[in-house]
């Protein structure tokens, strides 16, 4: 088939006589449209995850994350509606990130005592010798804190 022989053909001529609640209708399906795009294109530059991520599958603190990072750009309700995330569980996660870790200093022990022994020691161990320096901590803490 020789394509130099093909003419553009001319589109039937419509006059401008596009009902006003059919462009309506577009431009509200083009802005979902978009905006399930940025989400998926956030996913991926703020989690990191994979492009073909489920956004249902996502936990509440990685949504608060993409949504976070977009809510410059699109109204809050929008955003929670989109992702499923309820308005005071989004609130939750906010002040949950905000509040400090309360074990921060123990972990770091923990992390030193672990490293020091070449990685060999298990909770008992490791809860052992925070009691010998004077840190007063549950074993099931340090169990906690070993496993991460």
């Amino acid at each position: 088939m020789n394509t130099k022989n093909i003419k553009p053909e001319k589109l039937p001529d419509t006059d401008g006589n596009i009902p006003s609640e059919e462009i309506e209708s577009f431009r509200k399906q083009m802005y979902e449209l978009q905006l399930e795009v940025d989400i998926l294109k956030e996913t991926i530059n703020v989690l990191k995850k994979d492009p073909g991520v489920d956004l249902n599958d996502l936990k509440n603190k990685e949504k608060v994350a993409v949504i976070d990072a977009m809510k410059e750009k699109y109204p809050l309700p929008v955003l929670l509606r989109k992702m499923k995330l309820p308005r005071s569980s989004y609130y939750y996660q906010i002040k949950a990130l905000a509040t400090e870790d309360k074990y921060k200093h123990i972990r770091r022990e923990v992390d030193r005592i672990f490293m020091k022994n070449k990685a060999r020691y298990g909770y008992r161990r490791i809860h052992a010798e925070l009691k010998k320096i004077g840190i007063k901590v549950s074993e099931k803490v340090v169990r906690k804190m070993v496993l991460k």
